[in-house]
């Protein structure tokens, strides 16, 4: 998560921030380290969402003329970079749980606007 939101929320119990750029995806870890719970609903909109703005923003480029001519190498190393981030995701989440949606109840008491991995 380069960009992302931070929920501080208030719940019954097990954690207190949410995080995710539209929906929030991810919560922060409970007692344990590692220990993390993942929505796969609110991530595949969230990616559906990115990859939505990343097209539209190629077809602007392309629309006001601009040409982009990639070597292959560059998408080879491009693949390889994508490959890289998702094992790291599989790496940090080896203990986590994974859940469709979140069914707990909560409300926002705060949101803040985070960059860089956290």
């Amino acid at each position: 998560m380069l960009v992302s939101v931070k929920r501080t929320v208030v719940t019954d119990g097990g954690y207190d921030g949410l995080f995710g750029l539209p929906l929030p995806y991810f919560t922060n870890n409970f007692g344990c380290t590692g220990c993390y719970e993942v929505y796969a609903g609110p991530m595949i909109v969230n990616l559906v969402f990115f990859f939505g703005v990343a097209f539209g923003m190629m077809k602007l480029v392309e629309k006001v003329g601009i040409r982009l001519r990639t070597h292959w190498l560059v998408v080879v190393i491009g693949v390889v970079i994508s490959l890289f981030w998702v094992w790291i995701f599989v790496l940090v989440n080896t203990d986590s749980r994974f859940l469709w949606t979140n069914h707990t109840a909560y409300k926002t008491t705060k949101r803040e606007l985070i960059f860089g991995l956290r």
